[in-house]
């Protein structure tokens, strides 16, 4: 037995897990290690088994902020009618297929401030544009204190009785706290180890008093952590054209009957965004490309060479871009 267990954790370490997925390996190959002995030396399970095959269960719904989304997916059957309605009209893209390939494309999102929390797992985290909430509960349940922002009372809805239905039904706490509100409204004396913003900078306006909120919000030696869609990529600027024509921003009234700004999916440039960053004190210290093929089963094939193809921007639907306040 202890040859089996040495040869777990030297995979584990060989591997190129990140270390959430790590500590996520250890946790259920002792379980399932303690599982074996148990089963070896009781020829009729106990209830203690069962135990143990729910604590793995557990285990590997957190095990990447894949298969946490896809336990949401699967669990949406239990949201009531208006939660569960707007959480399926805000992961439309999803219902239809979520399988391996689009699983690894959804993980690329978060490699960069996974491996930052890695080294920081109590960090202060904002998120700007929570939606539904997947990510800033995701990185609440790893550890993170999140704040979680959004203009949107109906989607915020959605992740306060997520975050509570997690709680109850993965016995797992989630640090996460969500708002209705604009980055522009948060009180200048809050402070933050890691802003996240995941497909939502294109939507904040108006965009240089953004970047200034974003800098000083920030804890110096902070990082900013963006993903966006890419503007040289033909297909993603040629789809939002025909969906939003030239009108990239528009307007609209929040809560309190303010008119506020709104980017009409008013995507950057990677060089566009560093400098609008380095004007307020952020130099780039990060940026990579990923995603090449559309999230359609027929590419599932492909899913392993993806990775390996030229970084030339006009390849690669999106980018991350990680920022670092001097």
């Amino acid at each position: 037995m202890h040859e089996v267990a040495e040869h777990f954790c030297n995979a584990a370490f060989e591997s190129d897990f990140n270390w959430i997925s790590k500590i996520a390996f250890f946790q259920r190959t002792s379980t399932m290690l303690i599982l074996v002995v148990h089963l070896m030396d009781n020829a009729t399970p106990t209830v203690d088994v069962y135990i143990l095959l729910d604590v793995m269960q557990k285990i590997d719904q957190v095990s990447s902020p894949a298969a946490f989304l896809t336990w949401s997916l699967d669990m949406r059957q239990h949201y009531p009618s208006e939660i569960r309605r707007k959480f399926e009209q805000y992961y439309k893209n999803y219902l239809g297929y979520f399988g391996h390939r689009s699983q690894i494309r959804y993980n690329r999102q978060f490699v960069e401030i996974l491996d930052y929390l890695g080294d920081r797992p109590s960090a202060r985290v904002l998120e700007v544009g929570c939606g539904c909430g997947s990510e800033s509960l995701y990185f609440g349940l790893v550890g993170a204190e999140v704040t979680a922002i959004d203009v949107s009372p109906k989607r915020l809805a959605v992740a306060a009785f997520r975050k509570k239905f997690v709680e109850k039904n993965l016995q797992l706490t989630a640090n996460t706290e969500f708002k209705n509100q604009n980055i522009l409204d948060i009180t200048k004396k809050e402070s933050f180890d890691a802003l996240w913003l995941e497909q939502a900078f294109h939507h904040c306006e108006p965009r240089g008093e953004v970047v200034a909120a974003i800098a000083q919000l920030l804890k110096p030696g902070g990082r900013v952590f963006i993903s966006e869609a890419n503007p040289w990529h033909p297909l993603i600027s040629l789809g939002l054209f025909l969906k939003r024509g030239t009108k990239t921003i528009k307007t609209y009234l929040d809560e309190d009957g303010n008119e506020r700004q709104y980017g009409n999916e008013r995507i950057i440039t990677k060089s566009g965004l560093a400098k609008n960053l380095a004007d307020v004190g952020i130099k780039e210290e990060h940026f990579r490309y990923f995603n090449v093929f559309p999230n359609w089963r027929i590419f599932d094939g492909l899913a392993q060479h993806e990775e390996s193809y030229p970084k030339i921007a006009c390849l690669h639907s999106h980018y991350n871009f990680v920022g670092i306040k001097s």
